[in-house]
This record gives C-alpha cells, sequence and structure tokens, in this order.
C-alpha cells in the first residue's frame, strides 16, 4: 500500500479542483494519506477527504493534541522536545517525509514551509508532485525554485529506460 504525504501552503484555504482530481485518484486507489494539523491547506484537504467520507488518513502532529482533525481519524504523535513555532513543525514534517513513499504538495509559490518539504523529499530520493492555484509545476521549476530559496546547488539527472542517466541538470 503507498502512502501519500500531503503538504501545503498555510496561506491557501481551499483545495484547487485539479489537486483534489489528483486527491481523488489517491483516495480511489485506496492510499494513505498522511497529513498535518495545520490551517490553511492541511485544513482544507482534511476537509474535502472528510467529505469524502475517505478514513485511510493520519494526522500527525507535535502538541499535546492535534489542532485539527476533521475526520477523527488516526494520529501519530511526533516528539519535537523543547523546539518551538516552525522548527517544531518542522520535525513533524519531516517524519511524514520520512514515512511516505510519495508526496503532494499544493503550494503558493511563496510558503518556505511547504518549499522545505519539497527539499526534503528530493534529499530522501522521493518523488513528489507539486500543484500551484492554476496548476502543476514541472520538476526543472520546482527544481529552480528550491535553489533560488536557498542559495544551494541542486542537482537531478534524467534517466533512460535502463536507468542510466541521459542528461544532468545543475541549479
Amino acid at each position: 500500500m503507498t502512502t501519500v504525504f500531503i503538504s501545503g501552503s498555510i496561506s491557501l484555504r481551499c483545495v484547487p479542483v485539479h489537486a483534489s482530481e489528483r486527491i481523488n485518484n489517491m483516495v480511489s486507489a485506496g492510499h494513505t494519506i498522511i497529513i498535518g494539523d495545520a490551517a490553511g491547506m492541511d485544513l482544507a484537504v482534511q476537509g474535502w477527504l472528510n467529505s469524502k467520507g475517505y478514513r485511510n488518513v493520519i494526522v500527525y502532529y507535535t502538541g499535546k493534541t492535534p489542532r485539527h482533525n476533521v475526520g477523527a481519524w488516526s494520529t501519530r504523535y511526533i516528539e519535537a522536545g523543547t523546539l518551538q513555532g516552525r522548527a517544531r513543525h518542522q520535525v513533524k514534517d519531516t517524519a511524514m517525509a520520512n514515512d511516505a513513499d510519495f508526496g503532494f504538495m499544493i503550494w503558493d509559490m511563496k510558503s518556505q514551509g511547504t518549499l522545505r518539504n519539497m527539499r526534503v523529499m528530493h534529499g530522501l530520493g522521493k518523488k513528489f508532485l507539486v500543484a500551484t492555484a492554476s496548476g502543476y509545476l514541472a520538476k526543472e521549476e520546482v527544481l529552480e525554485q528550491m535553489h533560488a530559496s536557498t542559495g544551494e546547488r541542486v542537482e537531478y539527472a534524467n534517466a533512460n529506460a535502463e536507468g542510466r542517466p541521459v542528461s544532468k541538470k545543475s541549479y
């Protein structure tokens, strides 16, 4: 069974139609969906999943109780020690990235948290798809954004059918 980490910008309050179609495919396939407990896109996706009656969801949280768990789904507490604020939530997001087979990010093109989740997934060698309000980003666009946000060098290699690199790009 595939586990999908859905992450999104806190500034976004509703699931774009094209993203909901993709989530519907995940639901139809019976994938386990792991999601955070934040307002914004986490809450919007939780509402969408609950409206469909989908039960194969795990909400990750770091506080005493989840801030949002619309469907009263299973939860997973992530210990963050004495960390506070963004650092605390990064521990939770990293745990979700580690536990996921695949990532689906719904991004406002500004959120550093969602961008960080992309970097973590990329660093783990895991595939992810990025939706924006108007469509999807190609891998090259995502890597350019990752590089622009940190100045870090980001590389990837395209492979042929046999898995051999055929081109390499650095950003």
